[in-house]
């Protein structure tokens, strides 16, 4: 699996953020605060959905920024010869919790799964995951 870029909205303090990765390894360096674990939250968001967060005391609505009630992420890899795209979009409703709004995944463009289950499903057959 070979990432391309992530774009990431309202994800802790990212706001409209495109992170555009090379050929070859990357290596995600900081000092505290810079915003390394939020681009890995958003890139797991990505992948995985809710299932990304494992920790009991953590939700999706935790990593949404304090000053929006909609985050997203969009997440562009090439895997086996074939691009992929997958762009999820959360919503924190008046109970303070966030709902899936979007789930969409690509294949060479063309859609692939709508849906969270069916997302998660298909990202862990392309990657090998069981």
């Amino acid at each position: 699996m070979k990432i391309n870029s992530i774009n990431i909205n309202n994800i802790r303090s990212y706001r409209d953020q495109k992170i555009e990765f090379n050929n070859g390894i990357t290596v995600i360096t900081g000092p505290n605060g810079s915003g390394k674990s939020s681009s890995l939250d958003a890139l797991f968001i990505a992948l995985y959905g809710n299932k990304a967060i494992v920790d009991k005391d953590r939700k999706i609505s935790d990593i949404i920024n304090n000053s929006s009630n909609e985050g997203s992420c969009k997440l562009d890899f090439t895997h086996f010869g074939h691009d992929y795209s997958i762009e999820r979009v959360y919503t924190i409703g008046k109970n303070g919790n966030a709902s899936n709004k979007k789930s969409l995944l690509k294949r060479d463009g063309s859609f692939f799964a709508e849906q969270f289950g069916m997302t998660y499903e298909k990202i862990c057959q392309i990657l090998n995951m069981d």
